[in-house]
C-alpha cells in the first residue's frame, strides 16, 4: 500500500505473520524496515490502511482498530534503522 503526503509517497506492507513493514526507499527488498506488530492484548493484524505518510490504521483479527504513528517517516537511515525509534501504536482507540 502506498501513502502520500508532504513527505512524498511511502510504502507499507502487512506480512502473513502480522508484522507491519515500511519501505524507506524505492520499494526494493533491501529497503524494508520491520515496524513490529500489535501490542500485547490485541489480536494479529489482518488489515492496514494508510491515512497519510505517517499514520496507519490497523484492524486486528478481533476487529479492533488501532492507530499506528510512523514518526519522522522521511528520516530512515540507509542501514534501515530508524533515527529515533519512536514509531508505534497510540494509546486508546482512534
Amino acid at each position: 500500500m502506498a501513502a502520500g503526503g508532504t513527505l512524498g509517497e511511502r510504502l507499507f506492507a502487512l506480512n502473513d505473520n502480522g508484522d507491519i513493514y515500511f519501505n524507506y526507499g524505492d520499494g526494493c527488498d533491501a529497503n524494508w524496515v520491520n515496524l513490529g506488530s500489535t501490542p500485547p492484548g490485541y489480536g494479529k493484524p489482518v488489515e492496514i490502511a494508510a491515512a497519510d505518510a505517517k499514520v496507519l490504521y490497523v484492524i486486528d483479527e478481533f476487529h479492533d482498530v488501532l492507530k499506528f504513528e510512523v514518526f519522522y517517516a522521511g528520516s530512515y537511515l540507509p542501514t534501515g534503522s530508524h533515527c529515533d525509534a519512536s514509531s508505534g501504536f497510540v494509546s486508546g482507540r482512534p
